[in-house]
């Protein structure tokens, strides 16, 4: 929806400043001519945040309340409570697993092996397991090695460039 307001003013020959999908909806100046026409769109949006709002407060008190256990994941940055309880919830009984090592092969984390005779390729990974909570876990850890991580991550990349 964001996207449709930025490109029906867009092609009106005006740009919108940039925000965050959050704040979209109190913060977009529509030129006059498109006010009348993109007030219910901006409506929308408002009621949207608001609801979304709802939803990641209703996860965290879900989190905190029943699974105590995700409190010490939402310790590592870039792991919110969304990630922390997929986690332990596709997880279920942490028991099952002999060694912690085999839960990037259950979550389908690991490289799938092409070997023949003495070639041994690592090809993508297998993508085995519950896809939605990789996506989550690869996300986070894209947020911890990007430019939001933490210092030492930084350093560590200057470190390797120099």
């Amino acid at each position: 929806m964001v996207n449709h307001v930025r490109s029906v003013v867009k092609s009106m020959g005006e740009r919108l400043p940039p925000s965050s999908a959050a704040s979209f909806g109190r913060k977009a100046k529509i030129p006059e001519a498109l006010n009348e026409a993109m007030q219910s769109m901006l409506e929308m949006i408002r009621e949207l945040t608001k609801k979304i709002r709802g939803y990641d407060l209703m996860i965290k008190a879900t989190a905190a309340d029943k699974y105590p256990e995700t409190e010490q994941l939402r310790q590592v940055g870039g792991v919110g409570p969304l990630t922390a309880l997929a986690y332990v919830l596709t997880l279920e009984e942490p028991e099952r697993f002999a060694k912690s090592r085999m839960v990037g092969p259950y979550l389908g984390l690991v490289p799938r092996l092409d070997q023949s005779g003495q070639i041994d390729k690592q090809l993508r990974i297998t993508k085995h397991g519950d896809g939605y909570l990789r996506r989550l876990l690869v996300g986070s850890a894209n947020y911890i090695l990007e430019p939001f991580g933490p210092d030492w991550i930084a350093a560590l990349h200057f470190e390797c460039e120099n």
